[in-house]
């Protein structure tokens, strides 16, 4: 017979396994953004700044 635990099944859904990639992409963007920005040193636009991040955040995934 198969036993899974309930926690087994949960994390073995299909739903569940997208919604865990995507925050965990979401997260590594989030936090290459903002360490990027943070250490940016050149006195540059707020925008420019944004998407300068999230091009090199990228690279991280």
């Amino acid at each position: 017979m198969d036993k899974k635990n309930i926690g087994q099944k949960i994390l073995h859904f299909p739903l569940t396994k997208i919604i865990i990639g995507l925050i965990v992409c979401g997260g590594v963007v989030g936090v290459g953004q903002a360490l990027i920005q943070k250490h940016w040193t050149y006195h540059i636009d707020k925008d420019l700044k944004s998407l300068i991040g999230g091009i090199l955040s990228q690279y991280l995934l």
